[in-house]
């Protein structure tokens, strides 16, 4: 008994899984995306853009954004519209702030912030840095009791000394 070996012919086929593209979904498009159609779509996908950004066009939208959220958050407001960012590199905004609780407020908005700064700056590489200020009474310093906000007054404006004496005005 002769026996001859055959050697089984293996068949070379892909196997096309179907996958649901979210962005797909949400846009509309109801379409089956294959898992090879999906890993191509990947690797060609659109560059973001990466404009350069100038100090000026920074703080030009930054004073836009706080306007813009003016009425609906205060608080994070007063943070922003009192300080002024600055630009390294063309991607770190450099923010410093007067404490840790304000660092907390901004890190809560960062993501609205930073959605707004790229879509009007179109540069998607931006990112925040932040400082907090050693010396809070150096430069401008801010009055936070009725006293140091008196004391302030009278030292930017005279006529608010003469006014107290004249009228023999004491803090409460």
């Amino acid at each position: 008994m002769e026996t001859s070996k055959i050697a089984p012919q293996v068949q070379s086929q892909t196997k096309i899984i179907p996958t649901f593209s979210i962005k797909n979904q949400l846009s509309g498009n109801n379409a089956i995306v294959s898992e090879n159609e999906s890993s191509i779509n990947n690797t060609h996908s659109e560059k973001l853009p990466d404009l350069p950004v100038t100090v000026a066009d920074l703080q030009k939208a930054w004073k836009e954004y706080a306007d813009k959220i003016k009425t609906e958050n205060p608080h994070f407001y007063s943070i922003i519209a009192n300080r002024t960012p600055s630009l390294t590199n063309n991607v770190e905004v450099n923010l410093e702030l007067l404490g840790q609780s304000q660092e907390i407020e901004l890190m809560k908005e960062k993501d609205k912030l930073f959605d707004f700064l790229k879509n009007r700056l179109q540069n998607y590489q931006l990112k925040l840095k932040t400082f907090i200020s050693k010396d809070i009474h150096s430069g401008t310093s801010e009055a936070f009791t009725a006293s140091d906000m008196l004391k302030s007054m009278m030292t930017k404006n005279p006529a608010v000394t003469k006014l107290i004496t004249d009228f023999n005005l004491e803090l409460e």
